[in-house]
């Protein structure tokens, strides 16, 4: 048995290394950005892949790419931020729902109705404390939101 000069394992009667073929490696070690697992990423696949080798595995890079967690535990709640930028939160198997939305509902002690919204006083649409969170009907939040030429009810600046 002899060892290959590169990657150091054995290998028996071929004239190189099952493994590495002798060649040396191109790539690099990483951390992977969804479940910090360590990796090796060949050079290709750093700049012809999704992700660019951030992710260990094709699980991670879509769990990474869509901003949803995927292992979970049986009492941890699954939250991620949806494209708009609001919290979104894991209720049941295949139910998510909006987390300011259930916050304000835990606090007055009933279910919103359909014409009622939840504003954020202070506009950043990820901070959820109960006392930033606003109960607004529909017609006073568009006015609101007129008023102070924020959201879809912008005026024009003529």
């Amino acid at each position: 048995m002899t060892h290959c000069p590169q990657c150091n394992r054995k290998y028996g009667k071929r004239r190189r290394c099952y493994y590495c073929n002798g060649r040396p490696k191109n790539g690099e070690d990483r951390t992977c950005k969804q479940c910090w697992k360590h990796f090796y990423v060949q050079a290709h696949q750093i700049k012809n892949y999704a992700g660019g080798g951030s992710y260990c595995s094709r699980k991670c890079t879509v769990a990474g790419v869509t901003g949803r967690k995927f292992r979970l535990k049986k009492d941890e709640v699954t939250r991620y931020v949806r494209s708009d930028g609001y919290v979104m939160v894991k209720v049941s198997i295949h139910r998510f729902q909006l987390e300011h939305r259930l916050v304000i509902e835990r606090e007055i002690g009933r279910k919103l109705k359909r014409n009622e919204t939840v504003h954020h006083l202070n506009g950043t649409k990820t901070d959820n404390q109960p006392e930033n969170l606003q109960v607004l009907s529909n017609s006073e939040h568009a006015k609101l939101h007129a008023a102070l030429g924020t959201g879809r009810w912008r005026r024009s600046k003529s």
